[in-house]
Parts: structure tokens; C-alpha cells; sequence
């Protein structure tokens, strides 16, 4: 039980860590766009040769795209580091080469440009990285430049004073960053922790529910109009129904160990597995999770839940276009049946529902989009293919 509650912890702690470095991604990645921009205008005022512009923008349309492209594809948190680290190293060469050879000794400030642009990225080893490059490039430039600093004329000894005092000052910058960085490890953990107290404690009105009622949900129930809701959406798409063998795995799933599961399902990855399992309606999943806080802010407009929040998300940096469809549908079809303490809900008060609860933000835009925009085609599913009696899960 203690094992299943730290891997909880530590699942939401690198979610959290995740958007938090993608953010950082993003605003670093900005940041060099308009720092090339700012580059290619002085080269056109310095007269550099065309050629060596075109090369050099040419180097940053590349670097800039591998970040778009790990930004938009979302990739893994361990590729997004070294990319982050990579370009820290990129900028620091750049300016270097700069210095060094293109006799642009004013393009020695740019190196606080490339040290703000690695302070972004919330990174222990990155942090170190960019300290690391900053006091040596200083210090390169120190010795190599010493007009820069209006110091031409000072002693050897004068020198190395300086550029202790450079090294002195970055050591206590990198210790402050070190801090700021453990301090947020901190509020993720702190996060997380309240998060898990939540969640336990949902779980054990879910435990009191059906020791009281017997265990009151209908699986059969649901599963079954999975499966119609998903055959009828794929027909009116007019596509092969590629989620069948994913609704097979989440009903398997239901009576299966995560363990059994993997095994027999070994062409699937266990990231989606472990997302499809949350589709289950065991009371300590994330469908009847959201489904019991969301059911509690109806008729409050006041309530609003912080997506930064929320114990789980419908987009998952590592989901592919598919599992988040079938994450959101299967909230979709649970809320359409009536509950033990609810009635069914209709289209539109559903879709109501996310906007006043805040769950809207948890939802991948182009997913919502189409169930907004097409709701008479998805009121035609919910009739034809669910058609029958409303039996309460």
C-alpha cells in the first residue's frame, strides 16, 4: 500500500516538474528567436558578409526548430533537459565565436543575454551548466579582452583579483539558483502530498459508498456502451475502428493485474496501459476520481478547479491522439448515464459542467472543439447507439 502511495507521489511530482521545464522550454525558446532576430540586425550593421549571415541564421533556424518540434511533440522530460543544456552550450559557442573570431569584442554583454536564457530552464544540471560556461567566458574574456573592462592597463595580479571576484559571484548565484530549484522540489512534493490526501480521502467515501449500497456500479453497463459509442463514432467518421483493441485492454484491465495486463497486451506500451487503466471504474481510478469533484461544483459558479490542481489530467504529455480521445469519451458516456446519487446529464449540461468546474483546461482544445461544435452528431450516437432503457451505473 505505502509503495502504491509514493509512486502516486512521485507520478504527480515529475507531471508537475514536466510542465513546469516545458514552460521553461517554451519561454527560453522565444527568447533565442528574438535574440537571432536582434543578432542578424547587427551583422547587417557591421557589414559581416552575406554568406556568413545566411550560414549563421541558417544554424539558428535549426536550433530553433528541434525546440519547436520537442515543444509540439511533446517529448520525454529526460530529452527536453539534454535539449535544454545543449542549447545553453550552443549560445555560449556562438557568442565565444563571435569574440573570438569575427573582432566583435562588443558582443561581450551578449553573455548575460545567454546566461539569462539558461536561468530559464528550472534544471539542476543545466542550472550548473550555464554557471559553469558564464565564469569561463568571463573569465576568457577577462584576459583575452581586457578593454572591454576599461582594465588594459591593470597588473597581472589586478587581473586575477577581478577574476576571482567574477568566480565569487557566480558561486553565489549558483548556489541561489540551486535553492530556488530545490525549493520548487519542494512545493511539487507539498503539491503532491495534499493532492494524495485528497484522493484518499475521496477513495474512502468511495469505500463507505459501497459498503452502504453494495457496490452500486455497473460495469456491464458501461463498458457495453463503450464499445457502441466508439463503433458508431468511427462509422460516422467513416474510419477503421482503432479503438476496439484499446477498449478490450481497459475492459480486461477491470479483472486484470497491471502485471497480467502488460503480459498479455505486450505491444503496448506500459505508459498507455497505465493511462487506460484510469478508464476502469475502480473506486481508485481517475474517472470516478474526476467524476465525484466535478459532481460536487455543479450549480456553484463559483467553484472553479485550478487544472494545476487537479489529481490527473486528460492530456498527458506522453498520450497519443487516441488515449485521449477514449480518456474524455469515457467521461463523456460515464456522466450521460445516471448515477446512484445523480441523474443523467445531457449534452449541454454536461459541456456546462466543464466550463463552470474548470475541467475544460484539462482537455486537449481540439477534442473539446469537436464535441462542441458536433454535438447533434454526437446526440445522434448517444440515441442510436445507446439506445434503451438508462440503467444507473
Amino acid at each position: 500500500m505505502e509503495s502504491k502511495i509514493n509512486q502516486r507521489i512521485g507520478r504527480e511530482i515529475q507531471k508537475q516538474k514536466y510542465r513546469a521545464h516545458k514552460n521553461s522550454a517554451i519561454i527560453a525558446t522565444t527568447m533565442m528567436g528574438v535574440y537571432s532576430l536582434f543578432l542578424m540586425t547587427l551583422f547587417f550593421v557591421e557589414s559581416i558578409p552575406i554568406n556568413e549571415i545566411i550560414l549563421y541564421l541558417f544554424v539558428f533556424v535549426v536550433v530553433l526548430s528541434f525546440n519547436v518540434i520537442s515543444i509540439i511533440n511533446s517529448w520525454r522530460f529526460e530529452w527536453l533537459t539534454r535539449l535544454g543544456m545543449l542549447n545553453v552550450l550552443f549560445i555560449y559557442t556562438f557568442i565565444t565565436y563571435l569574440l573570438f573570431n569575427q573582432s566583435l569584442p562588443g558582443i561581450f554583454a551578449n553573455l548575460f543575454i545567454a546566461f539569462t536564457i539558461g536561468f530559464i530552464y528550472l534544471d539542476s544540471r543545466t542550472a550548473t551548466l550555464n554557471h559553469v560556461l558564464m565564469t569561463f567566458t568571463s573569465s576568457l574574456v577577462l584576459w583575452v579582452f581586457p578593454e572591454i573592462l576599461a582594465v588594459e592597463e591593470s597588473t597581472m595580479a589586478q587581473l586575477g583579483i577581478i577574476n576571482a571576484s567574477i568566480v565569487v559571484v557566480m558561486i553565489f548565484l549558483y548556489l541561489s539558483a540551486i535553492f530556488n530549484i530545490r525549493m520548487k522540489q519542494f512545493n511539487y512534493e507539498k503539491l503532491a502530498k495534499s493532492k494524495e490526501n485528497e484522493y484518499r480521502i475521496i477513495q474512502g467515501l468511495f469505500d463507505f459508498q459501497k459498503e452502504v449500497l453494495n457496490d452500486p456500479i455497473n460495469t456491464d453497463v458501461f463498458f457495453k456502451d463503450m464499445h457502441a459509442f466508439f463503433e458508431s463514432f468511427t462509422q460516422k467518421l467513416e474510419m477503421e475502428n482503432v479503438f476496439e483493441k484499446r477498449l478490450q485492454l481497459i475492459e480486461d484491465l477491470h479483472q486484470l493485474s497491471l502485471s497480467k495486463a502488460k503480459k498479455k497486451y505486450k505491444e503496448i506500451p506500459e505508459e498507455i496501459i497505465i493511462e487506460l487503466q484510469s478508464l476502469t471504474l475502480s473506486d481508485h481510478q481517475k474517472l470516478r476520481y474526476l467524476a465525484y469533484r466535478i459532481s460536487q461544483i455543479y450549480g456553484d459558479s463559483q467553484t472553479i478547479i485550478d487544472p494545476k490542481d487537479a489529481f490527473n489530467s486528460f492530456r498527458h504529455y506522453d498520450d497519443s491522439e487516441a488515449v485521449k480521445i477514449m480518456v474524455f469519451s469515457a467521461f463523456y458516456v460515464y456522466f450521460r448515464h445516471p448515477d446512484v446519487d445523480r441523474d443523467a446529464y445531457s449534452h449541454q449540461a454536461f459541456m456546462d459542467l466543464l466550463n463552470q468546474s474548470g475541467i475544460d483546461r484539462l482537455v486537449e482544445p481540439r477534442i473539446l472543439k469537436t464535441f462542441t461544435e458536433y454535438q447533434d452528431v454526437i446526440e445522434t450516437i448517444m440515441t442510436d447507439a445507446i439506445d434503451g432503457v438508462e440503467v444507473p451505473l
